[in-house]
């Protein structure tokens, strides 16, 4: 970056910082999406937190305890709490229960399928609602870690102790297992179908190349990764870890990316750590308070926790 030169277009260069608006959300945020234009900050209990473009805020009552999970297709964010319950929140601020696990157990992972399908877990138990409201479930070898679909086809990815599971809800088939000794926390597919990677219990990550089912370790990280999010081309793989700092994992290298971290602090004005990471497909939208949102048109996005 030492070596940038903007030259004559350096009036028309704008920085992250430029754009950040800081809202005072008066409480711990666990994850921030977006509801067409609306910003929703997920807290770490009870209540999302919708904040319109005017900087207006409306608190909306979607568990009677702790969040434990969230995700979000842009028009309605679906959360598990440790009430035992799945409520989804649209962007008109209208919560609805769409699940209650029988025995009240914590629903701590989920996922969003385009068609409308909804996946969460609790303990050992995977389940998937499709978008015509048929239900299945899974039982893991051991408790799951993460969840995600597959872009192409009603395919979900089951992370737990030891390697994933690939489950196809509507087929009688047994599942897939992809093994790697270790705990598997979080789980990713690439945008083109063609990798599936899991944060470890350690500071690592690990991937699959799901034509061979080759291997892929990735290493090196200062911290357990919490986050992952691929850029909307698939050419790189955005991490934040526990600690404060962040990795970009790159097959095509944008040198601008190097820049975030240092804008980030200034807009922060203080020590920072990357807790969540999010790819933006276009725009940038920017909004900051204790849990801070600082995006990057088209690469990336990450959420920053003030400590």
């Amino acid at each position: 970056m030492k070596e940038f030169e903007p030259g004559e277009n350096s009036a028309s260069i704008v920085s992250v910082t430029d754009r950040v608006r800081p809202v005072a959300i008066g409480a711990p945020v666990t994850s921030v999406h977006f509801l067409g234009d609306t910003a929703a900050f997920v807290g770490a209990e009870e209540n999302v937190f919708l904040v319109s473009g005017e900087g207006e805020i409306s608190p909306v009552a979607v568990h009677s305890g702790g969040i434990l999970c969230a995700a979000s297709d842009g028009t309605r964010i679906v959360m598990g709490g440790d009430d035992g319950k799945l409520v989804a929140l649209s962007a008109n601020g209208k919560a609805t229960l769409l699940a209650t696990d029988a025995k009240r157990r914590w629903i701590d992972n989920t996922a969003l399928h385009p068609d409308g399908a909804v996946a969460w877990s609790a303990g050992k138990t995977a389940f998937v609602r499709s978008g015509k409201g048929e239900e299945k479930s899974f039982d893991a070898p051991s408790t799951v870690g993460g969840l995600a679909f597959a872009p192409k086809g009603l395919r979900l990815a089951v992370a737990h102790y030891n390697g994933v599971t690939l489950w196809f809800p509507n087929m009688a088939a047994k599942p897939e297992f992809l093994e790697w000794a270790g705990s598997h926390l979080g789980v990713v597919f690439s945008p083109d179908n063609k990798f599936l990677v899991t944060a470890m219990h350690e500071p690592a990550l690990h991937g699959w190349r799901l034509a061979d089912n080759r291997h892929m370790r990735m290493s090196g990280y200062p911290g357990r990764v919490r986050s992952m999010s691929w850029s909307a081309g698939g050419k790189a793989l955005a991490t934040s870890i526990v600690e404060s700092s962040w990795k970009n994992l790159h097959f095509t290298v944008d040198p601008l990316i190097a820049t975030l971290e240092k804008e980030a602090a200034d807009a922060a004005g203080e020590k920072i750590s990357f807790d969540q990471v999010r790819t933006m497909d276009d725009g940038c939208n920017v909004a900051y308070s204790g849990v801070n949102l600082i995006c990057r048109t088209v690469i990336m996005a990450m959420l920053v926790d003030n400590q």
